[in-house]
């Protein structure tokens, strides 16, 4: 692919870029993604609340926060750029499938950990 051709925008991405006549800032998509206001919300709530949680356990835990911030932010730094690179090469692969594989991932590991409970297994 020339690198001409790999610049050039789509028209829905060029028209994204440009909310100048858009009604309100809540209806506009981001420019980058496309993904609506309302959603982008949650998931930033979602993730708030998630943190809140895990901070929260952290404190009532006998931990060094220290370490655990470390250990955290080790992990989620390599899993993340991991994932960033393997997204790159293999996405126009499997990009369609991906988020279905991934949801099918998080309800096994939830399916997991609710049977350990309910069953009492360590």
């Amino acid at each position: 692919m020339s690198a001409s051709r790999s610049r050039r925008l789509t028209h829905r991405q060029a028209n994204s870029l440009d909310h100048r006549d858009e009604g309100s800032f809540f209806d506009a998509d981001h420019p980058a993604t496309g993904v609506p206001f309302p959603r982008r919300s949650t998931t930033a709530i979602a993730t708030s609340i998630d943190a809140a949680a895990v901070g929260v356990s952290l404190a009532l835990m006998d931990v060094n926060l220290w370490i655990a911030c470390a250990v955290i932010g080790g992990i989620t730094t390599v899993v993340a750029t991991s994932g960033m690179i393997l997204g790159r090469h293999v996405g126009p692969y499997l990009g369609r499938y991906a988020g279905i594989l991934g949801g099918f991932v998080l309800v096994a590991i939830g399916g997991s950990i609710l049977f350990q409970h309910l069953s009492g297994a360590a």
